[in-house]
């Protein structure tokens, strides 16, 4: 049983090193020392696998990680049914958002949605701060991509009463800033521009200093951003407005945005004089920013995903 537990623990480390094969078989070791009635400690490792497995389906090739992406979003989908089935309510809730990610993944946005509320449901009767927050950042992330505004509305009162009630330095910041570059589509698709722009401005630093995987980070996070704003420009959604006003908003966002981003002062700097290696450190956000402040996809030489 103890080593069993080290192998886990582990196995849950390598994780966090992004060494995923290597997660992946200190986690199935664990296995070994643990009987198929240790509830405890299988779900903890199911659970483990199925995000090992998430995450190397997604990010591996990041990481020098060998292995077929279906493949592996395949085994993470075996490991969380093998998880459900030894399922104990402290693990509930990580269970549901993986779930979660994985229907997002494959674009069935009903089943991520019900599982990202029974995520925060669970969490929020189990005060787990960390899931209860993500799973509303899921929410919010789909609204988004549903264009859903009454619903995103709901969202939003419902996450800042989540955050005067828990400060936000209590929560994982790349959390907060998805939600704020999500809460920033929403603003713009109600042609809401300063508040976009407000939202914007609150994600990018943020994305900069706690984005670690490409699609969560900061240049994979404006590629997604240049995405949703080809879409929005395209939509003929009747909330948005004519074609020509709406790439007048993105050359706005992106003159707006690029003027932030070069007078954003280094945390460090005490005088807070405008930190000159920011847009170097961040080379390719600088020339989606430029990019963006034309306004007009047909320049931008980008392909939607």
């Amino acid at each position: 049983r103890g080593i069993g537990m080290v192998e886990s623990t582990r196995g849950r480390i390598e994780i966090e090193f992004d060494h995923y094969q290597k997660a992946e078989k200190h986690l199935n070791n664990a296995l070994n020392y643990f009987p198929v009635d240790n509830l405890e400690w299988r779900s903890k490792i199911y659970l483990g696998l199925a995000h090992a497995y998430w995450l190397q389906g997604q990010f591996g090739s990041q990481f020098d990680n060998d292995g077929n992406s279906d493949d592996s979003l395949k085994k993470s989908k075996d490991a969380l049914i093998k998880a459900e089935e030894h399922i104990i309510p402290a693990d509930k809730a990580e269970l549901f958002h993986l779930k979660a990610n994985l229907a997002l993944l494959d674009k069935d946005y009903d089943e991520a949605l019900e599982n990202y509320k029974q995520c925060e449901k669970v969490a929020e009767e189990m005060h787990a701060l960390y899931y209860q927050a993500r799973a509303m950042g899921g929410e919010m992330r789909i609204a988004s991509l549903r264009q859903e505004i009454e619903n995103a509305h709901i969202i939003r009162e419902k996450f800042n009463k989540f955050l005067q009630e828990n400060p936000e330095e209590k929560h994982d910041q790349l959390t907060i800033a998805l939600f704020n570059r999500h809460d920033g589509d929403i603003f713009l698709i109600e042609n809401k521009l300063e508040k976009a722009i407000d939202s914007y401005k609150k994600a990018l630093p943020k994305l900069g200093k706690h984005g670690r995987y490409t699609p969560f980070n900061l240049t994979g996070q404006m590629n997604d951003l240049t995405d949703f704003f080809i879409r929005y420009i395209n939509s003929k959604n009747k909330k948005v407005t004519e074609t020509n006003r709406k790439k007048e908003n993105i050359r706005k966002i992106g003159k707006e945005l690029l003027h932030f981003w070069m007078a954003e002062p280094c945390e460090s700097n005490k005088q807070m004089k405008p930190c000159k290696s920011y847009s170097r450190t961040y080379s390719a956000a600088y020339q989606i920013l430029t990019k963006w402040t034309s306004g007009d996809p047909d320049n931008w030489d980008h392909k939607e995903d």
